[in-house]
């Protein structure tokens, strides 16, 4: 144990104003025992220096006096390779896993680490046949995050992945359910109630757009599959499908304008679903059209960078910026058309060796690498 403990714990309790007898009262130990921590006396018990830690809002390294700046910049350091995993997830899932379990053995009091990790664990179902045990443990992390976390929006992530892994990997739709009920309502969301207490104040008209962005974005994820899954998928209803979709479109530039930004990919994603009608209706003509508008919204995506405006007069004053951070990154929207195949499906044989097909296929491989 760190020797300057009880001069760390002294130092801090000055620095806040906090009395012996306040600081006593809530470890539940007297005063007299915190006054012989700091004359360095005796060290308090091991199970109280999470509580110590908590009591002044640091971390136990703070606590043992470790040095603080290098810490911070090994932890910066493990943050960026997780974003960078986000990016470019490898293959090797078990390797991915035990890197991810060394992150939490530096940091083990992080959520955000422990959060990668139960992602990490979670993850390995989508490539390989899941581990129960993996599901158990990232069921374990997740809860652990939700338990624990001070920060609401990783607490909040945390939930939604939960709630998804009951779902797909357990396939316990009601824990699902019921998990999602830790999450606030919409009319309780910062978005919403900035939207009702700003109304009348036109100088802060971002507030009011910032509402109407995370209404629209969900619809624009949700609308497609809604068609996919809950109308009836047979050939009389495949025109009135891409219809709904193409209106889908409209209502993406409606809100946003031409300059989608971020969202340029929700709609490269519906000209893919677009393409799938059209070639099984054996027009090839559409189809390759479909696919040259994904590609080309997928290009514009590539192209947007922070600090862009949205072109709409519902959105103009905001900017694509961290917020859209939810949002995978351009190169993964390319390499999931790529490595889930979704263009190598036999349905495109027909039109698979035409140069429009090629070219398209060529630009998704370039921006997917």
């Amino acid at each position: 144990m760190n020797l300057e403990i009880g001069r760390v714990i002294k130092s801090l309790r000055k620095k806040h104003q906090y009395t012996q007898e306040q600081l006593a009262a809530y470890l539940d130990v007297t005063a007299q025992a915190i006054s012989r921590w700091e004359s360095g006396a005796c060290y308090p018990d091991i199970e109280l220096l999470p509580k110590i830690a908590a009591f002044f809002g640091i971390s136990l390294d703070v606590l043992f006096d470790v040095n603080t700046t290098e810490r911070i910049a090994r932890r910066s350091e493990i943050y960026e390779e997780i974003e960078l995993y986000k990016m470019h997830p490898c293959e090797d899932h078990d390797f991915a896993i035990e890197r991810a379990r060394g992150f939490l053995s530096e940091f083990p009091s992080d959520d955000k680490i422990q959060l990668h990790l139960a992602d990490t664990l979670w993850m390995h179902i989508w490539k390989t046949t899941p581990d129960e045990e993996k599901l158990k443990e990232a069921e374990r992390r997740y809860q652990a995050v939700i338990g624990g976390a001070q920060n609401m929006d990783i607490k909040n992530e945390a939930v939604v992945r939960l709630a998804s892994l009951y779902l797909d990997g357990f396939k316990h739709p009601d824990r699902a359910s019921l998990i999602l009920q830790n999450l606030p309502k919409i009319q309780h969301s910062r978005e919403w109630q900035s939207a009702v207490v700003f109304f009348r104040h036109p100088e802060h008209t971002e507030k009011l757009q910032e509402y109407i962005e995370f209404s629209i974005a969900p619809l624009l994820d949700m609308l497609p599959n809604y068609i996919i899954s809950h109308i009836p998928n047979t050939p009389d209803m495949w025109d009135k499908k891409v219809e709904m979709m193409e209106k889908i479109i409209e209502m993406a530039k409606f809100f946003f304008g031409e300059n989608l930004l971020c969202y340029h990919f929700y709609v490269a994603e519906i000209y893919r679903l677009i393409s799938t009608y059209r070639v099984a209706q054996k027009r090839y003509e559409e189809t390759l059209v479909a696919l040259e508008n994904m590609c080309e919204h997928l290009i514009l995506d590539e192209k947007a960078e922070l600090g862009d405006h949205f072109s709409s007069p519902f959105t103009d004053k905001l900017s694509y910026s961290a917020r859209n951070s939810y949002i995978d990154p351009p190169h993964n929207r390319a390499w999931t058309l790529v490595h889930f195949e979704k263009l190598a499906h036999k349905r495109y044989d027909p039109i698979r060796n035409t140069e429009r097909f090629c070219k398209v296929v060529e630009q998704i491989e370039r921006m997917a690498k």
